[in-house]
């Protein structure tokens, strides 16, 4: 085998293991987000939608949630629009 091979094999090899390694940090910043966004809006009533059953704007619109955030609807909080602590703002009035 050329000594060219084994360098192509190792520099594979640096590129899954770096590939991996950024899956990791993805996975990290989005629960460190999630976690962010929920102290944020503090409300019993706020979930994740994904945990909810709620994977597009129409489910949302039907179930009478709120959007609180920007991005795919399943990895996104939302409010009930008729909860009597906040109004569908995720954070209680005072």
């Amino acid at each position: 085998m050329s000594s060219r091979q084994d360098r192509i094999r190792e520099i594979n090899k640096e590129i899954d293991n770096l590939q991996a390694r950024l899956h990791d940090l993805f996975v990290e910043r989005k629960q460190l987000s999630l976690a962010q966004s929920k102290e944020e809006y503090p409300c019993r009533c706020v979930a994740l939608n994904g945990d909810i059953g709620v994977f597009d704007m129409g489910e949302q619109e039907e179930l009478g949630r709120k959007p609180l955030g920007l991005g795919f609807v399943c990895e996104t909080l939302s409010a009930s629009k008729f909860c009597p602590v906040c109004q569908g703002t995720g954070k209680p009035k005072e």
